[in-house]
């Protein structure tokens, strides 16, 4: 992605203006509302172990473990924890620092969803308790936790060490059963006392407001609209609402002619052009990373539906996000008349 770091004075300098600018505000004041949203979401998820804590500092040192979506950049992952953070409710007081600085000891696991690139952000999920943070330049850490969580123990309230399996299998496609924290009274929940609960989790049960997110990215940038493959529409959107760098050409737009046996790519048949006068077909790869989706849900590929496809950056035929519609009369036959791509990318 395109970086565009503000110039660092100080962490706390650069948390207060991250905080004033950009989507960071809105993220965070309306968190996704369940795990499924949170992954879906997200740019990135990475396993952490904790290497090393200064406590002087209030710098955690992780080391990282795996990398279960998006792609890690190499860096050595710092989280600057500052004594004033935000306890969720809006008071700044010593309880979050307490709670983070308090669990990380060495070979503690942690689950950190974020996005990366200009506005950095992300939710972090230790045993017990979340905490948000921004994305800084490295002095003396690249992130800065800006408060706690208190009320995503509604969404996962279980060991962070089966977090990362759980998230796996969720973005595998799964369902899975998962402890949540009851917020039907809102002071233990806060108080991370709430009554613990089965819930369900997967990227097909996510609200209203994170498909909304997803397709209308609130960071005040356009669009962006870039020179579409024979058979796709000039003009049309980028799955993920234009955010720069993550999708190198505009939609593939055609119909589901094939899928393959172990479900790992698909053939997609474009219509004929003026150029190519005939239809043409274009085989498409599917990946963990890929979302496919009906503009409401989570779904699956099926012979005959009209399919609009970001491809990649990184690989020319592998698919960020399909976005399907209606079945055609004919396989191969023109998109349905009305359909819009508004996916998002993986």
């Amino acid at each position: 992605m395109t970086n565009r770091f503000m110039l660092f004075v100080s962490a706390a300098t650069a948390v207060a203006s991250l905080l004033t600018a950009g989507p960071s505000p809105a993220y965070i004041k309306a968190p996704p509302k369940t795990l499924g949203s949170v992954c879906l979401e997200s740019d990135h998820i990475c396993v952490l172990k904790v290497e090393e804590v200064d406590a002087e500092k209030g710098v955690i040192h992780f080391k990282h473990v795996e990398q279960l979506k998006g792609k890690h950049d190499g860096t050595t992952i710092k989280h600057l924890v500052k004594p004033d953070l935000d306890d969720g409710t809006g008071r700044a007081n010593g309880k979050p620092a307490k709670i983070i600085l308090g669990w990380a000891t060495e070979g503690k696991t942690a689950v950190m969803f974020y996005f990366t690139g200009g506005n950095s952000r992300g939710h972090v999920y230790i045993d017990g308790y979340w905490y948000w943070v921004v994305g800084v330049p490295d002095k003396p850490a690249n992130w800065v936790a800006a408060g706690g969580e208190p009320t995503q123990l509604a969404i996962y309230c279980g060991t962070s060490t089966k977090l990362g399996d759980v998230v796996g299998r969720i973005l595998k496609g799964e369902e899975v059963t998962i402890p949540v924290m009851s917020a039907e009274n809102r002071a233990d929940l806060f108080q991370g006392r709430g009554k613990v609960q089965d819930g369900r989790a997967s990227l097909k049960i996510v609200g209203a407001d994170t498909l909304d997110r997803i397709a209308n990215r609130s960071d005040g940038k356009k669009p962006a609209v870039q020179k579409p493959e024979p058979g796709g529409k000039p003009g049309e959107k980028m799955p993920d609402g234009g955010k720069p760098g993550t999708i190198d050409k505009a939609a593939l737009v055609g119909s589901v002619k094939a899928i393959s046996a172990d479900g790992k790519s698909f053939t997609l048949l474009l219509p004929p052009t003026e150029k190519t006068r005939e239809s043409r077909p274009v085989e498409i790869q599917l990946t963990a990373r890929t979302m496919i989706t009906d503009g409401k849900s989570a779904t699956k590929l099926a012979v005959g539906q009209s399919a609009s496809v970001w491809l990649e950056k990184s690989a020319a035929k592998v698919a960020s996000a399909v976005w399907v519609g209606k079945p055609t009369e004919k396989p191969g036959g023109k998109p349905v008349s009305g359909e819009k791509p508004n996916s998002n990318h993986q």
